[in-house]
């Protein structure tokens, strides 16, 4: 159909504009144009949910056939790859010097540098770090999205290297939920708060009203769950993101930026809610974020650089998320409230921070003197500066 057939059939379904001023004309050609985009984005989804379908049927009908092995079989050691190796207890994602390379050209760029992590289950963690520092490859490698060019990955006892495109489409579904600094990303915009819930369970085949209303509820959106996302706002928004990120059920929940696009008190009522289903619901979360800010008001922040882990934050003592404690760490207020601690990955390499080199006169590059003193370990810029 040619553009002008398209703004025909447009016109036409308007109606009698007879008596209308140009505003309201104006208007109803607005609205008109809305529901024609809202109609073309709805057979999209329609042709998509159809496409995942026969996907699955298809999946389905292979497993049947012995040609798939499903993730309760990986997870229970009926895989026979790596039988001697096991991941240490309570740890629900175990990470052993991952590297991802990209290549861009000729060149090839090393997001991951033999990158160590270990999450327990039930943690709340924070990956912080600037921009290509990596955490983003890092946390879609956990998500499933990409995978790594050597290492190791388990998330939930599952060897995510050897699941092949169906089982990590399974393994997406049933393990890891999202929530993207994007909405766009979460919501589909014709869909109302509820209904973009119930799509993702429907999508996963588990389909349950009930707990859709719930998951709104545990947000403190039930009020909105009418909703669409325009009229939302940007907090509404995200924390429609964090229920659909929980639609699925997952063991872990991996949010990118989640607090990126807000002010400090929608930032506390986001990260309110991330505690509220860490420590009642169980759920694993792991916030990925540039925003120093959010390491006040997670009990353990993990600092990335150059595709290696840094240093560690460990809170003192648990955050009151109910009181003005959340506002003050919100802030920036809440300084001393994490003890830092240095890593040695499984290369023994440990990495020092900026700040403490700078103390003692030492920058990279730069040869260090070693020394054990009562059960500690000293390092110090050598008095023969020439060496």
């Amino acid at each position: 159909m040619s553009v002008k057939e398209k703004e025909t059939d447009l016109y036409n379904s308007i109606g009698d504009t007879t008596g209308l001023s140009k505003k309201e004309r104006a208007e109803l050609i607005k609205r008109a144009k809305q529901e024609a985009k809202e109609a073309a984005m709805r057979k999209r989804t329609e042709e998509r949910e159809a496409a995942e379908k026969i996907k699955a049927e298809k999946f389905q009908n292979e497993r049947k056939a012995g040609k798939h092995k499903t993730l309760a079989e990986i997870t229970e050691g009926k895989d026979d790859y790596e039988q001697d190796f096991k991941v240490p207890e309570g740890v629900v994602v175990y990470c052993e010097n991952l590297i991802k390379l990209y290549k861009v050209g000729d060149i090839e760029v090393m997001a991951l540098q033999g990158l160590d992590l270990s999450v327990k289950d039930g943690e709340m963690v924070a990956i912080i770090g600037n921009s290509g520092s990596g955490k983003s490859t890092l946390m879609n490698i956990i998500g499933g999205l990409d995978r790594p060019t050597a290492g190791r990955i388990y998330v939930n006892g599952i060897n995510l290297l050897k699941l092949d495109d169906n089982q990590m489409l399974q393994y997406m579904r049933e393990t890891v939920g999202f929530v993207w600094q994007n909405t766009a990303r979460n919501m589909i915009p014709y869909l109302n708060a509820l209904d973009n819930v119930k799509l993702v369970m429907q999508m996963a085949g588990r389909l349950d009203s009930n707990r859709a209303n719930e998951l709104l509820e545990i947000v403190g959106l039930e009020h909105r769950k009418k909703s669409k996302m325009h009229e939302l706002s940007g907090g509404e928004q995200q924390r429609v993101a964090i229920a659909i990120g929980l639609a699925n059920n997952p063991r872990i929940l991996l949010a990118d930026e989640p607090t990126g696009a807000v002010d400090t008190k929608t930032t506390a009522q986001i990260m309110s809610v991330f505690h509220k289903l860490n420590t009642e619901m169980g759920v694993t979360v792991i916030i990925v974020t540039h925003d120093r800010q959010l390491s006040h008001m997670v009990p353990r922040v993990v600092t990335i650089s150059d595709g290696r882990i840094g240093t560690e934050f460990i809170r003192r003592e648990e955050i009151d998320v109910n009181s003005d404690e959340m506002m003050n760490a919100t802030a920036g207020h809440d300084s001393g409230s994490h003890i830092e601690y240095g890593f040695i990955d499984g290369r023994r390499r440990l990495f020092i921070p900026e700040y403490y080199l700078s103390k003692v006169g030492l920058h990279e590059k730069c040869k260090v003197g070693i020394d054990v003193k009562d059960d500690r370990l000293e390092l110090f810029k050598p008095e023969d500066e020439s060496i």
